[in-house]
């Protein structure tokens, strides 16, 4: 994916004196971009935008990426060569994750259907989890486990990409992100023993300034 980039980028600086159009004159576009961990089962990797053109190869974007899964897992373990004792594992994952957007992004002229552009902007994320883990031995509760977690971040967004024009008002697109953003997490573990009465609780707490980089995300606008 980074060599398709830096060839687009070696593209660009060939053709950044050539003549071109400006952004067509729409005053609108919606995008739908999916990166490489999209998953459609929990659109996990999606992300779709809302775009506003202000005036020549500048225009403003207000996104939203994250993803959603609830699944259930049963998995059965049995011991040889009695073939009587067994381990039998149920899992619930509900988990949420959503990322908000805004960006300033400027268009550079370029040669024929294809455009640059770049732009920044602040970020804002949200997360919330929760696991139910039962195990059973021989048909009897052994411990059950209760994972909960939550968390947010914050910071600034920077992009680089290429458009190229499909139809009059369609665009595919290509795309590279930097953030880099505070974020803070707590998750807390409960684990119960019927048998016993006993019960453990952890409770962990992280927080911190992150630098992380996307893969090359691809994607289509349709204008309007």
């Amino acid at each position: 994916m980074k060599k398709i980039f830096i060839f687009l980028l070696i593209l660009q600086s060939f053709l950044w004196g050539q003549e071109s159009d400006s952004i067509p004159t729409f005053k609108n576009a919606l995008q739908f971009q999916v990166g490489s961990e999209f998953r459609l089962s929990s659109f996990q990797g999606t992300l779709i935008s809302y775009q506003r053109i202000l005036g020549e190869n500048r225009a403003l974007r207000v996104g939203i990426s994250g993803s959603f899964i609830d699944e259930n897992h049963n998995s059965r373990s049995t011991y040889l060569p009695a073939d009587t004792s067994f381990n039998e594992v149920d899992t619930e994952n509900y988990d949420t994750d959503f990322d908000f957007y805004l960006q300033y992004i400027f268009y550079k002229k370029s040669y024929s259907d294809i455009r640059f552009f770049y732009g920044a902007g602040p970020m804002v994320g949200v997360s919330k989890g929760n696991s139910d883990r039962e195990v059973n031995y021989n048909g009897n509760i052994f411990y059950s486990i209760k994972d909960k977690s939550s968390g947010w971040s914050a910071g600034i967004n920077g992009l680089c990409g290429v458009e190229w024009q499909l139809r009059k008002n369609v665009f595919l697109s290509a795309e590279y992100r930097n953030l880099f953003y505070y974020t803070k997490r707590k998750n807390e573990r409960k684990r119960t023993f019927p048998d016993s009465e006993e019960i453990d609780f952890d409770v962990i707490k992280s927080d911190g300034f992150r630098l992380s980089s996307q893969n090359i995300i691809f994607g289509v606008s349709v204008y309007f």
